[in-house]
């Protein structure tokens, strides 16, 4: 019986950085077009502070021009969907979607994160909303996602479709975050990392994933959809990571998801302004 053996980089690739010298610095300029959190952490991990002057590395942030409004982040979070606490914490948040369910009549995406989490929520979601459901594997993904996208009501139960997709209009009119979508730790790489001291990395990685679950619906100023988070875990991830959210997440986010400190600073101008 042969072993099979692998050899994956932590941290990431040098494609990057070898990219960079394809061709001589003064006849081209490269141009990443990349969400990223932590700029800073992104330049150093990927190795390129040591072969670029700080002249030749420039971050463009883009505003979205979207209106908060049309794109409510809805805390609906119960206790934390941890590992350990799933089990104890499932039900209520079975009961949070089922709620969301039944207030949102038009196209639903869920989040699920991973398939074990699935279907676990498709076995204990109530029999009046089954008939919603469109359910994907591993090898019929393409073919539900475009019966989700060609229906009118129903609810795609979704594993690893936070990139790439445009759920614009009618598509998508709202979406629910189950799970928070952390990187798994038994994974060696992210394993390594987290043993480098990469907690930042770590916490930036999950926040990403959000955001950019996020931006799956509301495609254009004039689109509207309603963007549900379930898992308490979020509430922690966003306070963690709130000094590299972009402002323009920020906006669509309730006073619940702010740092203590904002939500004090908060509660005094809006007493002050009653009192004016």
């Amino acid at each position: 019986m042969g072993l099979g053996y692998s050899k994956r980089p932590t941290p990431p690739p040098t494609r990057l950085r070898e990219r960079i010298h394809e061709k001589p610095r003064l006849e081209t300029r490269r141009e990443l077009s990349y969400r990223i959190l932590d700029s800073e952490e992104y330049l150093r991990l990927n190795g390129l502070t040591d072969i670029l002057k700080d002249d030749e590395i420039e971050i463009l942030e883009v505003p979205s021009t979207f209106p908060p409004e049309n794109r409510p982040v809805i805390d609906a979070t119960v206790g934390p969907l941890t590992k350990q606490q799933w089990d104890t914490n499932m039900p209520a948040a079975v009961a949070a979607v089922e709620e969301i369910l039944h207030k949102e009549k038009g196209n639903v995406a869920i989040h699920a994160h991973s398939y074990r989490h699935q279907r676990a929520l498709v076995a204990n979601l109530s029999s009046q909303l089954k008939h919603r459901l469109i359910v994907h594997t591993a090898e019929d993904r393409e073919e539900k996602l475009q019966e989700w996208m060609r229906s009118r009501g129903k609810v795609f139960v979704s594993v690893a479709f936070n990139e790439g997709q445009d759920w614009k209009y009618s598509i998508c009119d709202a979406q629910i975050l189950l799970k928070a979508p952390f990187a798994d730790i038994g994974d060696r790489r992210v394993k390594r990392r987290l043993e480098l001291g990469h907690r930042k990395w770590y916490l930036n990685q999950a926040m990403l994933e959000v955001i950019q679950a996020y931006g799956r619906a509301v495609r254009a100023e004039d689109d509207a959809a309603r963007f549900y988070i379930v898992d308490g875990s979020c509430t922690e991830l966003i306070r963690n990571t709130w000094e590299y959210i972009p402002d323009w997440f920020k906006a669509a986010l309730p006073p619940s998801f702010k740092p203590s400190n904002l939500r004090s600073d908060e509660t005094t101008q809006n007493s002050r302004s009653s009192k004016n």
